[in-house]
């Protein structure tokens, strides 16, 4: 059983009980867990798109000429 039949009942039953904190709950978490993923995604990426043009990626191959 939900505790809400919907979206907008819970996010109004919150709103109501918690206030507009309650709706953030949980986002500081969240941000600790995203933002260091995404520094990581952010710094491999740019480092294998480096490497990758070293490697000659973007280059047309023999078979393609």
């Amino acid at each position: 059983a939900y505790m809400y039949n919907n979206m907008w009942q819970g996010a109004v039953r919150t709103l109501k009980q918690q206030g507009i904190k309650g709706l953030y709950c949980g986002f500081r978490v969240t941000l600790l867990r995203d933002v260091p993923e995404m520094a990581l995604q952010f710094t491999l990426y740019e480092a294998l798109s480096r490497a990758s043009t070293r490697w000659g990626a973007g280059q047309p191959s023999d078979a393609s000429q």
